[in-house]
């Protein structure tokens, strides 16, 4: 059973399901027309065409697999441009963040 957290399965569980059905993101992205890399790109961001074929060929609805992207009835809920937004903003804020817990605090005495 796939892993399943409010942002959806994770990117390893949806090759292993891939995997368990006897294909990889490779195989299965050259049977449907794609270049070998293709797939991985629906592994990070929303991309119904590839999605559609994933979802489909694991036997799962889009929303299943990815809730924060698709909703119950199948209909995007967030584009591939917005995604790019929102993973740049928390990998900024996440830099942001480690930049600041790293320096010494200071003391009155100067840094501890």
């Amino acid at each position: 059973m796939p892993k399943r957290t409010p942002a959806g399965w994770h990117r390893a569980d949806i090759i292993a399901a891939i995997h368990k059905r006897g294909e990889t993101l490779v195989s299965l992205a050259k049977a449907n027309g794609y270049a070998e890399s293709t797939l991985r790109s629906g592994l990070h961001y929303p991309i119904k065409s590839q999605h559609v074929l994933i979802a489909e060929f694991i036997g799962e609805s889009l929303h299943a697999i990815w809730p924060q992207w698709y909703a119950p009835d199948g209909t995007q809920l967030m584009t591939r441009a917005e995604a790019t937004k929102q993973a740049r903003s928390l990998r900024v804020q996440k830099a942001r963040n480690s930049r600041h817990s790293k320096a010494a605090p200071l003391t009155a005495e100067g840094v501890a």
